[in-house]
């Protein structure tokens, strides 16, 4: 199974950068960390594409289901590959994150 999805920030000059990050969920790899200032989903079904080639097809695919793995043309290519496309959490309902260390961790 993989896992994947995007991670924004800007430049110092403002411009919005955008990486693709897809990892193997159980052994962690970082299969690819792509980076451009927008991503189309013609560019990510290349970036699959190339995978798919390098790694072998994986069963399944992990997303949270965002605006941008749920366009038509990724959900049927997907789906022509054979990969089930399974979803994390949505944009609506974010996993909890605690980043507040207890006093035991800090030992």
């Amino acid at each position: 199974m993989w896992a994947w999805g995007f991670i924004f920030d800007r430049t110092t000059s403002g411009r919005r950068l955008q990486w693709l990050s897809i990892v193997g969920e159980y052994t962690r790899e970082c299969l690819t960390l792509e980076v451009g200032l927008r991503f189309h989903a013609a560019d990510v079904l290349n970036v699959l594409g190339d995978l798919f080639v390098i790694c072998g097809v994986p069963q399944h695919i992990r997303g949270d289901n965002g605006w941008e793995f749920i366009a038509k043309e990724i959900r049927t290519w997907l789906t022509n590959s054979n990969v089930r496309s399974v979803a994390g959490h949505t944009r609506r309902d974010p996993q909890p994150h605690n980043h507040k260390l207890e006093p035991t961790q800090l030992s």
